[in-house]
């Protein structure tokens, strides 16, 4: 086995590698643990915990605003956990292409690398220079995490994406399969018209000389100055309250039905518009439908990639816990 050579050597102990802004709020582990702690070792490489919280460090931005407390502890070791494991299939890969004996022409990095630069950095290369300056990150380390990043992307073309075939059979049988996927359930656009207190007349009368042709609803809105609202967008039928579903039952384009009793409040229900439940085309969402399979297949021959790669290399995993 290669001499184990760690990449960084932080002797500090380490809340959680957040964002300035999130800092005051960070849960940070009960005893410390340190940065330079083993999380990993694959093939002789070390991955330290502080890699791993420098990867995840977007992710834990978002999981401090959706969590608190211990369930904000279990979405932080599952992150960890998982960023733990795509760093170890990175160095794999990497172990793989070394091992083949593979090389990248120097052309394709330098491509690679400009093109990084042209689109974070808008081609301003005193701007690039200057935020790995911040970094503290030299252009040699820069540039060689860069050619690692095109080596993997370079390998997962070859052994994965290039793999990758959906036919259109594949994508009717899908199709078949799952027709609640595809069904598009009843949606209605209504309006609802409400009388004023101490209206001169009954809702119901109002409703009855409506349908009766005596009065037209414009005549009656104005005339006694009802209040209209207009939901808007259509509205799936099921999420509607039952007395208004059942109101709508059988109802046409344009009928005015009720009243309808909602939350203590009497209205006349004019449903201006159904869209009956309906199956949308195969061709409509074949290509929805190919995305899903591609990526089904792509988390497939991936795991069986990594599975083989693991097989050939050495790998130990520590088990970290960054609150106890």
């Amino acid at each position: 086995m290669m001499p184990l050579m760690k990449r960084t050597s932080l002797p500090i102990l380490a809340a959680l590698a957040l964002q300035a802004a999130c800092a005051a709020a960070a849960p940070v582990p009960s005893r410390g643990i340190l940065l330079d702690s083993y999380s990993a070792i694959v093939n002789g490489h070390v991955i330290t915990v502080g890699e791993v919280l420098d990867a995840i460090r977007p992710e834990q931005a978002r999981l401090m605003r959706q969590h608190d407390g211990e369930d904000l502890e279990r979405a932080m070791m599952d992150a960890f956990r998982a960023g733990r494991d795509r760093l170890i299939a990175d160095e794999l890969i990497l172990a793989d292409f070394a091992a083949q004996g593979a090389t990248l022409p120097e052309r394709a990095i330098e491509d690679h690398i400009n093109g990084i630069i042209h689109d974070r950095f808008d081609n301003d290369r005193t701007a690039f220079l200057q935020a790995l300056a911040e970094e503290r990150t030299t252009y040699d380390e820069w540039r060689k995490r860069m050619q690692d990043q095109l080596i993997i992307q370079v390998m997962r073309q070859r052994e994965v994406t290039s793999k990758i075939l959906v036919t259109p059979y594949d994508i009717q049988v899908e199709y078949d399969a799952h027709p609640e996927n595809h069904t598009v359930p009843e949606r209605v656009r209504l309006k609802l018209f409400v009388l004023p207190d101490g209206a001169e007349i009954r809702l119901a009368e109002l409703a009855d000389r409506i349908r009766g042709g005596a009065l037209t609803l414009d005549d009656a809105v104005a005339h006694f100055h009802m209040t209209v609202q207009d939901a808007g967008e259509a509205l799936d039928s099921a999420s509607l309250q039952p007395a208004l579903r059942d109101a709508l039952a059988g109802a046409r384009d344009g009928a005015l039905v009720g009243p309808v009793s909602l939350d203590g409040t009497d209205y006349l229900v004019q449903l201006v518009e159904r869209d009956p439940e309906h199956v949308t085309p195969i061709e409509d969402v074949a290509d929805t439908i190919a995305a899903g399979l591609r990526r089904r297949e792509y988390d497939r021959l991936e795991k069986i990639w990594l599975n083989t790669l693991r097989g050939k290399y050495y790998v130990q995993v520590f088990a970290n816990d960054l609150f106890r």
